[in-house]
């Protein structure tokens, strides 16, 4: 009996299994435009679609493909494309096949999907992936550039100094100004919204804020460029931070690389391409599908911000006592805020941010060093390129210096030795209001060691925490031995 009953197990089995539906053999794991899954700011006209498919069967390939793309996601449950319809292409390749039509539209939200053969010429379907547009052509800016300082700047005619000489030659016009720039605009928005789009930008380096919040989380941004050719801009979805009713808009700006002091011209080719200055295109959508577009122009305000110094190398001095406390947000009274400036349209093209950012990867507590004097040092325990984030608390007026050096010296002092020129400083000046939260924003470190000391009286030391700053890339590989040395110099790189 117990015989009997297994082999009627075994028949059960056998049916089922000839009766199942068979798996797909070939599966999609990745749908990538321009590289990158679901992007929202694709700025070119002929963009290039990838796919990466996987079986779990032996010996399987692609024979040929077919892409569809259309506005509306139903239209794609039908192999219907009312955009682009490749037609079937014998082909093996997955990567970069890019439209030969200029069919796509600046802004917009397209679907796409891909039909793949097999070597059985049996077909397989993608699901529905995304991507949208951002500002496909020049004429898609309507919003000018503005900041402070005089319209004229003393530039080579091409934009870029071919010699180090060339620019000390020039008369020393250059009125340059560590300190941050503020920019502020109060909108009124009348109706519901569906979507909000900001396409957003600063130079030397930039932080975008609405209603208060800082929108992301790239910092130093935007990436460097050769500011004469070429300049980068950043696309945030932003209605959930806009209102029906009262709006601001706001940048803080900093000197960053386009705008370096002249202590490091004639060093890694720096050079001065200008004033601070931002330029940003706000395009809303209301539920009533009407439009309105919001740009930066001459109706914007600007004053000085609360770091009075900043550098790329040389670090920044934040004045805490400076901070116009909900400077953007709405109720803030600018009447003593200045009109800006509204610069020349420079010759380099706007270009959409489509790399990974760069951003704060990763924190670390750090240890504690052995005191010497007055100051407090710390190790990071790695070597890495970003800074260190502090909670402290003190008296008004009280300077917190903060060295930054990949050494020590026998004696425990801090080695600053490998910064050549550099001061790699940051200093933090109390307002005196509680448990304060402070790290840089337009400079950035390479560093194991950071060293903390004050002036103009003491500080309680709440906490510390490294920052490791680099661009967003997913790590694919991974190393491991038995030595830590190794370990950390491949974590380093």
């Amino acid at each position: 009996m117990i015989r009997s009953g297994i082999f009627k197990i075994f028949v059960l089995l056998a049916i089922l299994g000839c009766t199942a539906p068979k798996k797909a053999k070939l599966t999609f794991s990745k749908m990538l435009v321009e590289y990158a899954e679901n992007p929202i700011n694709i700025d070119k006209q002929n963009p290039r679609f990838s796919w990466i498919i996987e079986s779990k069967e032996r010996n399987q390939s692609q024979s040929a493909f077919q892409i569809f793309i259309a506005t509306d996601k139903k239209l794609l449950s039908n192999q219907k494309a009312d955009i682009w319809d490749s037609g079937k292409i014998n082909s093996s390749e997955t990567i970069q096949y890019e439209i030969t039509e200029q069919v796509l539209q600046s802004n917009q939200e397209y679907f796409w999907k891909v039909v793949v053969w097999d070597s059985e010429g049996t077909h397989f379907v993608s699901p529905v992936a995304t991507f949208e547009t951002a500002l496909l052509n020049k004429t898609d800016w309507k919003a000018s550039w503005i900041g402070a300082g005089p319209v004229f700047q003393q530039l080579p005619a091409k934009g870029f100094f071919s010699d180090i000489k060339e620019q000390y030659n020039l008369p020393d016009t250059v009125v340059h100004s560590g300190k941050s720039l503020l920019l502020r605009k109060e909108i009124e928005l009348q109706k519901q919204i569906k979507s909000a789009r900001a396409f957003v930008t600063g130079l030397g380096f930039y932080e975008f804020y609405v209603n208060g919040k800082r929108v992301g989380d790239h910092v130093l941004a935007p990436a460097k460029t050769p500011y004469h050719k070429q300049i980068l801009y950043d696309t945030y979805e932003i209605a959930d931070l806009l209102k029906t009713g009262e709006n601001v808009l706001g940048f803080h700006l900093g000197n960053g690389w386009y705008n370096p002091y002249k202590k490091w011209w004639a060093q890694y080719r720096m050079q001065w391409f200008g004033h601070k200055k931002a330029i940003g295109q706000i395009q809303i959508i209301y539920a009533d599908d009407t439009s309105e577009i919001i740009n930066t122009d001459e109706t914007w305000k600007f004053s000085d911000g609360p770091i009075v110094f900043n550098c790329v190398y040389d670090g920044e001095i934040y004045d805490a006592r400076l901070e116009q406390k909900a400077w953007s947000e709405t109720g803030f009274d600018d009447s003593a805020w200045k009109p800006v400036t509204v610069f020349e349209k420079p010759s380099a093209s706007l270009k959409s941010h489509t790399m990974p950012a760069i951003k704060v990867i990763q924190t670390i507590k750090p240890k504690e060093l052995k005191p010497y004097g007055s100051s407090r040092l710390f190790d990071m325990e790695q070597n890495f390129t970003g800074w260190v984030r502090i909670k402290v608390s003190g008296e008004k007026g009280t300077k917190i210096k903060i060295r930054f050096a990949e050494d020590i010296h026998d004696d425990g002092t801090i080695d600053a030795t490998s910064n050549e020129n550099a001061k790699a400083t940051a200093e933090y000046i109390l307002k005196g209001e509680g448990i304060e939260t402070y790290e840089p924003r337009f400079t950035y470190f390479g560093f194991k060691y950071a060293e903390l000391s004050s002036e103009n009286g003491s500080f309680d030391l709440q906490d510390i925490e490294g920052c490791v700053v680099h661009t967003d890339n997913k790590q694919v590989g991974f190393f491991n031995c038995d030595d830590e040395l190794v370990n950390k110099i491949h974590r380093a790189t």
